[in-house]
């Protein structure tokens, strides 16, 4: 699995600012070139043809007659898009963002790396935040990522795990 990832801006200094920083991205990039420049790449290094984009009955993205599935994610200034030949979920959160208590107690989490697990298990699954009440952690191979300082960051899937920043 690959894991490309950008970062948008420089930091934002109001790091609570979570609306604003999800405002910021939605101005200025565009998440549907991002996963397009980078499916190129990752096409390029696998060898394998680019086939068009349809969207499943539960609204995952998933490439047409291909083998090649992805999950994309953003938080912040942090956009990433994670590629493999095996199915993928992918979720970042920025350590700032605080989890409301009443989400915590109905969710049994207690931080945003649990939370970041849930949804990442949820998007492997297709059904995104819509599903993340019926996630039962133990029925992945889901794990956090140390990679970025103010992230979290948790991938489900069985491949190993590879970064790549795109900087164009």
């Amino acid at each position: 699995m690959i894991i490309y990832y950008k970062f948008i801006a420089a930091e934002i200094k109001d790091k609570g600012a979570k609306e604003n920083a999800d405002k910021h991205i939605d101005e200025n990039f565009s998440s549907d070139e991002f996963i397009l420049t980078c499916y190129k790449k990752y096409c390029q290094y696998i060898g394998h043809d680019i086939l068009p984009v349809e969207i499943s009955r539960l609204g995952k993205p998933h490439f047409i007659n291909s083998p090649i599935c992805f999950n994309l994610s953003h938080s912040g200034n942090l956009v990433a898009v994670a590629f493999s030949e095996n199915e993928v979920g992918l979720d970042i959160e920025n350590y700032s963002r605080a989890i409301d208590g009443r989400l915590a107690k109905y969710l049994s989490v207690k931080s945003i790396d649990d939370w970041t697990k849930l949804e990442a298990c949820a998007k492997f699954d297709g059904t995104g935040i819509k599903g993340v009440r019926s996630v039962n952690l133990n029925n992945y191979r889901v794990r956090n990522i140390k990679f970025f300082p103010d992230y979290s960051l948790a991938v489900c899937g069985d491949d190993e795990v590879r970064f790549v920043e795109i900087k164009e």
